[in-house]
């Protein structure tokens, strides 16, 4: 009986696993769908989606404390997928029939090309965004790239409001050539203002969040604040990859992104093994 039993047990984290990717996947194709609502001004509805996300993903949280049980998760991660792709998936392609009434459709072969600087670009930003932990970790110590990690989850998600700046502004930018000096200066004073009133509230609350967090806050106050320094940095980056796209400057932007990651990979290879504090030296 006992070895029927983790028989039974042993499918259970593979079906939880493939479940969970199964709701990323959904959430990742209705983010990318949600783009024609940003050409054709829609935000109300580009907003939507992010509500409709968090949404699924509460439905999933309070199934998995009602049931206790992975079958439940499963459940309601496969729901929640079929749910959002159901949803947003005809919505945007009836308002892509409207923005696009008369033109021909997109032969597969001329969609990847055009797709491929975003898919690249999308995949060089990653890597230089989560690359530095994982690096600070093998190249130093486990202890040096949690701390690091724990710091950049305190900033991290702040980017939320340069990239909804960006996305908001960007159809202005691509509609109003006339005016896209004064946007593109709109953009960076409310990008780079946004980033100093963040840090300091990133700074202020940094005790609170760190014991929520479980971290040392005399160990990751100076990564903590490293990072935070270079917020306006950051916030602004995300304004002038909007200036790229709004000129369709697109590939131009994936020789940058692609260039940057590069030089972060080898960067961090090798200052992370060197300085007494290892984290805050990269």
């Amino acid at each position: 009986s006992a070895a029927a039993s983790t028989a039974s047990a042993a499918p259970q984290p593979t079906m939880r696993r493939s479940s969970e990717r199964t709701l990323a996947a959904a959430e990742s194709v209705a983010r990318h769908v949600r783009w024609v609502w940003q050409v054709a001004g829609e935000f109300g509805r580009y907003a939507a989606v992010d509500l409709a996300v968090a949404g699924g993903r509460l439905g999933v949280g309070a199934l998995a404390l009602v049931g206790h049980s992975v079958i439940a998760v499963a459940a309601g991660c496969s729901a929640a997928a079929v749910a959002l792709l159901a949803v947003v998936g005809p919505r945007a392609r009836c308002t892509a029939d409207v923005l696009w009434a008369g033109q021909e459709d997109l032969r597969p072969g001329r969609l990847v090309r055009e797709a491929l600087p975003y898919v690249v670009s999308g995949i060089a930003s990653t890597s230089y965004a989560q690359l530095p932990g994982v690096v600070v970790g093998l190249r130093s110590s486990v202890l040096a790239g949690a701390l690091y990690t724990g710091a950049t989850r305190l900033t991290q998600p702040t980017e939320l409001v340069p990239s909804s700046i960006a996305a908001v502004l960007l159809p202005r930018l691509v509609q109003s050539a006339q005016r896209r000096r004064a946007i593109q200066t709109v953009q960076l004073v409310l990008a780079v203002g946004a980033a100093v009133a963040i840090g300091l509230v990133i700074v202020l609350a940094g005790p609170v969040a760190s014991r929520l967090l479980h971290l040392d806050w005399p160990a990751v106050r100076p990564i903590l604040i490293i990072l935070v320094a270079g917020l306006p940095l950051r916030y602004a980056n995300y304004q002038l990859v909007s200036f790229a796209v709004a000129q369709h400057r697109i590939r131009a932007r994936m020789h940058a992104t692609v260039l940057v990651a590069a030089l972060t990979a080898a960067a961090l290879w090798l200052i992370a093994p060197h300085g007494r504090r290892p984290a805050r030296t990269v």
